[in-house]
């Protein structure tokens, strides 16, 4: 049996849509036993879902709908934990989708390269024609780029020798998998995510590494999502992953070798924007990123260091990635 956990917030206009691809054999290619817990706060996410479970035909399906108390992801993440019957989970969202068979792709990849924590490729569903969809693809390309070299072992192609290798990425939340049976045999039993922590998928990756888990990366799994169509939600999203990440020191889990977002760790890749651009208007988005991101880092300083901001109070619902 495998557990799929999927946590969705106001979003019954994608619900179906994330279901569809991990729920139905003809679309996630998974024949066997499996359970998927659904956990959300509003009655028309839940009742959109359970709608959509009565029109699969699939008697290998155990499906479980848990209404969360709006406590938090982590809150909510640590509760499907607890139900989850498999040792092997997929953690998704309720506003990503799968593409086909990438369910199951996913699942005979991990247990074949015996992997202990992984994830799938994220695609931007953004127009490249705008600022910020371009950026979400400029952004999931490196991100794609960068995993290739640290978990896949990727040593040939372009840029492999301006990278600065760690053996070390942090993997994404959208399509993540894990073998809750070997953390917590390494953490003890009933693992759980800290209850303030602003990006699991993060603290998992490090958590996993620091115990001597094996990190991987599945590429022929891929998973749809919807970035800020504009530049006020980019930067709300970025202060709350960022700052995430910042976040994380406070847990002790980044090292200095494993640390994996900085200002100066992203000038190490100060060349794929370049290299990723294809057209003129590409040049042009890639030089506009810079001071972007730059801003981005001085705003994330000066909330941090001067204003002693809360990180809890990063977390904004971004409605234009719905």
């Amino acid at each position: 049996m495998i557990t799929a956990i999927i946590t969705a917030f106001n979003e019954p206009t994608t619900i179906t849509k994330a279901l569809k691809y991990i729920v139905n054999p003809d679309f996630s290619g998974f024949r066997k036993n499996l359970q998927v817990i659904q956990i959300s706060p509003d009655e028309e996410t839940l009742e959109k879902a359970s709608k959509y479970i009565s029109t699969i035909k699939n008697p290998k399906l155990e499906y479980l709908q848990i209404k969360d108390e709006q406590l938090g992801k982590p809150h909510a993440l640590n509760v499907g934990l607890k139900r989850a019957k498999s040792d092997i989970v997929v953690l998704t969202d309720g506003d990503v989708h799968f593409t086909e068979s990438s369910f199951v792709n996913l699942i005979e990849e991990f247990k074949k390269r015996k992997l202990d924590v992984a994830c799938g490729k994220v695609i931007s569903k953004n127009s490249t024609k705008t600022l910020t969809g371009y950026i979400s693809h400029l952004m999931t390309s490196a991100a794609h780029h960068k995993r290739l070299i640290e978990l896949s072992g990727k040593t040939e192609g372009y840029g492999t020798k301006l990278v600065h290798k760690t053996n070390f990425f942090p993997l994404s939340g959208y399509m993540l998998i894990f073998n809750k049976k070997k953390l917590e045999q390494v953490l003890g039993e009933g693992f759980v995510f800290p209850t303030d922590c602003l990006v699991e998928d993060a603290y998992l990756s490090y958590v996993a590494y620091n115990y001597g888990l094996k990190l991987g990366y599945i590429p022929q799994a891929r998973v749809y999502a919807k970035f800020p169509s504009n530049l006020s939600d980019y930067f709300k999203q970025k202060k709350r992953s960022t700052g995430g990440y910042l976040q994380l020191w406070k847990y002790g889990v980044i090292k200095k070798e494993t640390n994996a977002r900085s200002f100066w760790q992203e000038l190490r890749y100060f060349w794929y924007p370049f290299k990723f651009a294809k057209s003129l208007r590409d040049i042009i988005y890639s030089l506009i990123y810079f001071p972007i991101r730059l801003y981005l880092w001085l705003m994330m300083w000066w909330e941090r260091k001067i204003l002693k901001k809360d990180f809890i109070k990063t977390w904004v619902r971004i409605e234009s990635t719905k």
